[in-house]
């Protein structure tokens, strides 16, 4: 994608999803859009608002398509959680994913704690999305998120997988910083937390509720 169509204008935004100017901040003053996603750029006619397109265009659908049912407090719960506001237990998260009670076993086995914050859950969310997985790299990655779930205080980091001479690595990186390797290493996976956070915030939802 080229940078140009990285970013929409909030017009064309309006324009596009047939949402209205109203509807758009009154989303974000009830926090199912994120102060943050708002970016004020120059422009010919002065400043203009932008959004990155793949993210307000997908939290937008999402918006429309969830707002009946459920209530706004649950949706804005959803779509932007608070990662510090709540603990599940792991009996609850290890139907997850797939291969959810080896992975939490083997994450209590380390934290040892039956209780994991939201923050953990994406991280480890993420590692379950990593294929195919060697067990020793696996180990490294359940100890790293021991070490960063201090570091949950929002959604905004990219968990990148690199591979150089067959060894891999992780790394964790806050948004919007930049990360360069050299020419010799490859980039095997990069996950956004907060692209993440709203499918995971649904699973559990559903998970709650049934």
């Amino acid at each position: 994608m080229s940078e140009s169509n990285i970013w929409i204008s909030k017009k064309e935004l309006l324009t596009l999803t047939g949402i209205s100017y109203g509807q758009l901040y009154r989303w974000k003053r009830q926090n199912l859009i994120p102060e943050s996603w708002f970016h004020k750029q120059s422009a010919s006619t002065g400043q203009e608002t932008f959004f990155d397109r793949e993210k307000i265009l997908e939290r937008i659908r999402l918006i429309v398509e969830l707002k009946d049912q459920y209530s706004l407090e649950e949706l804005a719960g959803i779509l932007s959680p608070d990662v510090t506001a709540r603990t599940f237990r792991s009996r609850h998260v290890k139907h997850l994913w797939e291969s959810g009670r080896q992975l939490v076993r083997r994450y209590r086995r380390i934290v040892e704690k039956r209780e994991f914050s939201f923050f953990e859950l994406l991280l480890l969310d993420a590692v379950s999305r990593v294929s195919p997985i060697e067990e020793e790299f696996l180990d490294d990655l359940l100890h790293s998120i021991a070490a960063w779930r201090e570091l949950g205080k929002g959604t905004s980091y990219h968990l990148i997988v690199t591979q150089k001479g067959g060894q891999m690595s992780a790394w964790l990186v806050e948004s919007g910083t930049g990360f360069w390797a050299d020419r010799a290493t490859e980039l095997l996976h990069k996950f956004d937390l907060e692209e993440l956070s709203q499918d995971l915030s649904l699973r559990l939802k559903t998970i709650e509720d049934s």
